[in-house]
């Protein structure tokens, strides 16, 4: 995929207005094609300036960031830096440990400013055995995107509008009691998100205890016992945050022996604006890039002329590229245009090649840098 490509998807992604949490999974994950990297965060600023909220990747590993942090996650929100001697940050051993596990041995860190002050910090993590320091190259095709992501951040729009699926979802396995037996790490880190509209640095320190998660869970559990329906009934429900909708289905997982307790099967699932998905969508349809910006105006209902206008185009180019992308997708307005860009099922979610962030790996565990 041509980085031209991947610079105008993200530069659309900051400009949809839809708010700086529910865009930000999708933003970090379209970042890795754009400049390779690890694991991708996002430290949210409040208006003084001190951390109010944070977006990881990997939740799994955040947790066990100690709470003698303050200062240097400070730092991150105020000055720039591009490579560190430990894991972590500049001159902090006491992030080294827990991010040596994965060799995150270099940071690109970018703060992100609006009108009203400092709104964040971008961070990108690299494996120092696997992948090189940030060059300069690199960290100049951030900052260009830094006006971008401050759009998107610093907006503060309410989710309106309908939701749809996103094509992730997650399992968990709890007792009659609603005690959480098995999950996937996707369940661990969606469940983490939809019970937490804002992640503080407390609570990242309880993720693993994280009293909220499990009332949760036990709430869904305890209203699928209290139905009074046979065994084999299902309980939905949803939740709604600034990271998106999240979908609950609670059914009863028959035995396979006789013997064997009868357990809970919860499946999760996270929703997103359908504007997102729409975006999502038309990125990944093989369609030049211009046909795309065209496409994307098309589902917001603008006319031919419209998009001339928005686009320096003459009408009868638009006239033609709305005729191709109509042949692309075999429809013949722009009502089946819309309803076949929301069921399109030739995607997944993260469509960009995002290295494996598991938990453990053992040539990451093995090896350490001097």
């Amino acid at each position: 995929m041509k980085q031209s490509s991947i610079i105008t998807y993200i530069q659309q992604l900051c400009r949809l207005g839809l708010g700086g949490q529910v865009i930000m999974p999708e933003l970090v994950r379209a970042l890795h094609e754009l400049i390779p990297s690890r694991i991708n965060c996002f430290l949210y600023a409040d208006q003084q300036g001190q951390l109010a909220n944070i977006y990881t990747e990997s939740p799994s590993i955040a947790w066990s960031l100690p709470a003698t942090r303050d200062n240097q996650i400070a730092r991150c929100l105020t000055c720039r830096f591009y490579k560190t001697s430990c894991a972590g940050l500049p001159d902090s051993e006491s992030f080294s440990e827990p991010w040596r596990l994965f060799n995150q041995q270099f940071l690109l860190n970018i703060p992100v400013s609006g009108e009203e002050g400092v709104l964040g910090a971008l961070q990108l993590y690299r494996c120092a055995i696997e992948q090189p320091v940030f060059n300069l190259a690199e960290q100049y095709q951030l900052r260009l995107l830094i006006p971008d992501i401050a759009v998107a951040v610093s907006s503060n729009r309410n989710q309106r509008g309908p939701f749809v699926e996103n094509g992730d979802p997650a399992m968990l396995v709890c007792s009659r009691t609603g005690q959480i037996l098995y999950l996937s790490q996707q369940a661990e880190d969606l469940l983490f998100l939809a019970s937490h509209p804002r992640v503080t640095q407390d609570r990242w320190q309880s993720w693993r205890n994280d009293q909220e998660s499990v009332d949760l869970i036990a709430k869904l559990c305890q209203k699928l016992t209290d139905s009074h329906r046979p065994l084999r009934g299902t309980v939905s429900g949803s939740l709604q945050n600034n990271w998106g909708k999240f979908c609950f289905h609670v059914d009863w997982l028959e035995p396979y022996f006789t013997t064997q307790e009868q357990l809970i099967g919860i499946t999760l699932e996270r929703q997103v604006p359908l504007a997102l998905r729409l975006l999502e969508v038309i990125h990944a349809i093989c369609l030049p890039p211009r046909q795309k910006q065209v496409c994307m105006l098309l589902t917001y209902g603008c006319s031919n002329q419209t998009i001339a206008e928005r686009l320096n185009l003459s009408p009868y180019t638009v006239a033609d590229y709305v005729k191709t992308i109509y042949e692309r997708l075999e429809v013949h307005s722009r009502d089946q245009l819309l309803d076949k860009l929301k069921t399109y099922k030739d995607i997944e979610p993260a469509t960009f090649n995002i290295p494996d962030i598991g938990r453990f790996e053992g040539k990451c565990l093995s090896k350490r840098v001097n």
